[in-house]
């Protein structure tokens, strides 16, 4: 094998350069809530980077949302790589959710969406059998005592 300067080479005999990998990172990223103007709460999330995909997950929970507007988009804001607005479609569906205390009709279910605006956040779409889908307003997060789990990756 040649030496890798910054990488390994996966899957291969020889040198390959679309089979080097040479960027992969773990850390932590602080997210927070937000109505797209104000932002409420902040926890810790875990994110791990490999090559162009980061796999993020975290918990948010009891956060006092009185601050922020109701009507709005509920979004997770400050995600720890900006998404790439280059790969089109593959940043919209991008993980699952877990939830307690969220108001939000029976039967639907909830995804994880990314790459609004400047790509740095995250939005709950609750799609509805039959009826497509609608992003989560704040009014529907029981603040002070709601819970979010989210797992999910994205494009960068």
């Amino acid at each position: 094998f040649t030496n890798a300067s910054k990488g390994v080479y996966l899957g291969v005999t020889s040198a390959t350069a679309s089979n080097l990998l040479d960027d992969y990172e773990e850390g932590t990223w602080t997210m927070s809530l937000s109505d797209g103007t104000s932002t409420a709460g902040s926890t810790t999330g875990y994110y791990t980077k490999i090559g162009d995909r980061v796999f993020i997950n975290g918990v948010i929970g009891n956060v006092d949302t009185s601050s922020l507007t109701a009507n709005q988009d509920l979004r997770i804001v400050t995600l720890p790589f900006t998404a790439s607005s280059s790969k089109s479609g593959l940043q919209r569906t991008i993980g699952t959710i877990s939830v307690s205390g969220i108001s939000f009709v029976s039967d639907a279910y909830l995804t994880l969406e990314c790459g609004h605006a400047a790509g740095n956040e995250l939005r709950i779409m609750e799609t509805r059998t039959g009826s497509g889908s609608n992003r989560m307003l704040v009014s529907e997060y029981t603040s002070g005592s709601a819970d979010l789990w989210i797992q999910g990756v994205y494009p960068v």
